[in-house]
C-alpha cells in the first residue's frame, strides 16, 4: 500500500516535470532511499565580467551555457538577444546567470537633461527644447518642462531621446 503510493506520487512527479531532455539522476535521501530527480538541459545565460549597477548590456559582456539542473521557479534568461540592451538594476558578479528580475529598460533621459519635445499630428510636427523633470527609458511616460513657457507637460519618451506629446 505504503509502495504504491510512493510509485503513484513519484509518476505525478514525473508527469508535471516531463520534457524532451530531460534524465532522471539518481539522489540520496534521507533514511537510505533512493528516488530520482528530473534535470533538464536548459540554456542559461550568464555574465562574463563583473558589472556596475545600470550597465546596458551588449554582446561582450555575456555568454550561453547549456546546463544541466532540476527544473526551477525562478524566470532566467534563455538566450543573450532578451538581455542585449537591457540596463542592470543592480551590481552583478561575474557566473551570475541573469534573471529577467535583474534587468530594466535602459534610462534614455535623465532628470534635469534638456531634450526635444515633439508635439503633432501626423501632418505636422512642432519641436520645442524642454527639460526632463524625471529619468525616463523608451516608452515611459514622463514629466517635461517647456524651457520658453515654463509650462510641465507629460509625454512618451522615444529612442532617440525626445519626448513625444501627444496631446496639447
Amino acid at each position: 500500500d505504503a509502495r504504491l503510493r510512493q510509485d503513484l506520487g513519484l509518476k505525478r512527479l514525473l508527469r508535471r516535470h516531463h520534457h524532451a531532455r530531460n534524465r532522471l539522476m539518481p539522489e540520496r535521501v534521507s533514511g537510505g532511499i533512493q528516488v530520482q530527480a528530473i534535470t533538464s538541459d536548459i540554456t542559461v545565460v550568464r555574465v562574463n565580467r563583473s558589472l556596475a549597477r545600470g550597465t546596458i548590456l551588449n554582446e561582450r559582456d555575456l555568454q550561453e551555457l547549456l546546463v544541466q539542473r532540476a527544473p526551477g521557479h525562478l524566470p532566467i534568461i534563455n538566450h543573450i538577444e532578451e538581455a542585449i540592451g537591457t540596463a542592470l538594476k543592480r551590481p552583478l558578479r561575474e557566473g551570475t546567470e541573469l534573471q529577467h528580475s535583474m534587468l530594466q529598460a535602459p534610462v534614455v533621459i535623465k532628470r534635469g537633461e534638456q531634450t526635444v519635445i515633439e508635439a503633432g499630428n501626423g501632418q505636422f510636427t512642432v519641436r520645442m527644447t524642454g527639460k526632463a523633470l524625471q529619468d525616463g527609458a523608451i516608452g515611459e511616460q514622463i514629466r517635461v518642462q517647456n524651457i520658453a513657457s515654463k509650462r510641465t507637460i507629460q509625454g512618451e519618451v522615444q529612442a532617440n531621446g525626445s519626448v513625444a506629446i501627444m496631446q496639447w
